[in-house]
Order: structure tokens, then C-alpha cells, then sequence
């Protein structure tokens, strides 16, 4: 048994939606803070996915934006039974961040009234109005944890040439600036996950789990 959650960040580039997978700590990986995967060592720590990453374009209207978030909410791997999770009791339902500093702003008000949970996220020092924001991060903050995640392996991208572009900018952001596109709604849907993110606790037999797998 696994357990996943979703969060999505809109940014006026692109929609990310990242999985968190939770370890299981149990009396025999909690001392070591290191699980054996496929013969392998991981980090006792959550892992970051990102199963979707959808470019927008720059002439793309507010509504259109918030069409595609909610097809994403009734689609795999998110819905539950074809259904949006805040449509149903008792389902999980994902983090929806709204980067308000940047021209998405409106996206956060139209989500709203489709009776969608969605809260803003704002960068300060990005230079726009962080007012509907319901938290705040630092512009860099982010990308920055988002580069060092990806170095000690915690971060899965699928592999292709989008995606090898969005993980050299992402690298190179992290230092030189905060608007890099595609990159910087990963990189606030990864650092929102990892700071809503605990640890699975059970027994490996209780969970079905054999050979301290738990990831």
C-alpha cells in the first residue's frame, strides 16, 4: 500500500501537477532513514512526480486555463471513479496553487466560482500584488529547493527533450532568476507538496509490504 497525493501549480507559463509518493516508516526503517527499493538504497523521504506538465500559451484566456485545470481534475491519475475529487466525500483532494504575482490572478477568482478549492501562492519580490495570496515564498525559494530535491534524486521527470530543457532550467534558475517558465510551476508545486508532506506510518505486514519495500 501507497500512499499519493496531487498538488497543482498554475503559473501564467504552464499547469503542473506533481504526485507525492509517502514512505512507510515502520520499526525496521525508521532507525535507518534509508529504505531498500529494487535493491537499492532511497532516502527515507517523500518523492515528487511530476505526471503533468502542460505549457501555456501566452495568448490564452483565464477561462481556458481554468478548463484545463478542471479536465485534469476528472482525468487520470487524479479522479476518483471518472469523478473530481472535490466533488466526492471522503476523497483526497489535491493542493491547487494559483501563482497571483504573475497574470494568472484571475484564474484564482474563476476557480472559485467553480466551486473548485484553489488558494493563491505569492512570490515576493517577483514585483506584483501578493494581496490574494493566502501564503508567501521568497521568488527563489522554490526553484532553489526544487534544484536540490532533484540533485539527491527525490524529483521524477519524465524523460524527452521538454523535459531535459525544463531540468536545465531549472538547474540555472535557481540562481540566475525566478521566471523561467514551465520550470517555476514545478518547482512551487514540489516545494507546496514537500511542505504538506508526511510519512506513512504502519507495519510493513499490516501494509502488504515484503522485504522493507515502502516505496
Amino acid at each position: 500500500m501507497q500512499r499519493r497525493n496531487f498538488t497543482i501549480a498554475v503559473t501564467i507559463d504552464a499547469i503542473a501537477v506533481v504526485a507525492t509518493t509517502h514512505p512507510v516508516v515502520d520499526e525496521t526503517t525508521a532507525p535507518r532513514r534509508m529504505l531498500l527499493v529494487a535493491g537499492e538504497e532511497r532516502e527515507l523521504a517523500p518523492h515528487f512526480d511530476v505526471v503533468r506538465l502542460e505549457p501555456i500559451a501566452r495568448t490564452a484566456r483565464s477561462i481556458e486555463i481554468v478548463e484545463r485545470v478542471c479536465a485534469l481534475l476528472e482525468a487520470p491519475p487524479i479522479a476518483v471513479d471518472g469523478r473530481a475529487p472535490h466533488r466526492l466525500e471522503n476523497a483526497p483532494i489535491p493542493v491547487i496553487l494559483v501563482d497571483v504575482t504573475g497574470a494568472a490572478r484571475p484564474v484564482l477568482d474563476l476557480l472559485g466560482d467553480r466551486g473548485v478549492p484553489a488558494r493563491g501562492i505569492g512570490l515576493v519580490g517577483a514585483g506584483g500584488e501578493v494581496s490574494a495570496a493566502s501564503q508567501t515564498v521568497a521568488e527563489r525559494e522554490p526553484l532553489a529547493r526544487l534544484a536540490a530535491l532533484m540533485a539527491r534524486g527525490r524529483v521524477g521527470l519524465a524523460r524527452g527533450k521538454t523535459e531535459e530543457r525544463v531540468r536545465t532550467s531549472i538547474l540555472s534558475a535557481s540562481v540566475e532568476a525566478a521566471n523561467v517558465g514551465p520550470a517555476l510551476a514545478i518547482a512551487i508545486a514540489v516545494w507546496s507538496a514537500e511542505r504538506n508532506s508526511r510519512p506513512l506510518f504502519g507495519h510493513k505486514s499490516d501494509l502488504g509490504l515484503q522485504g522493507g519495500r515502502g516505496w
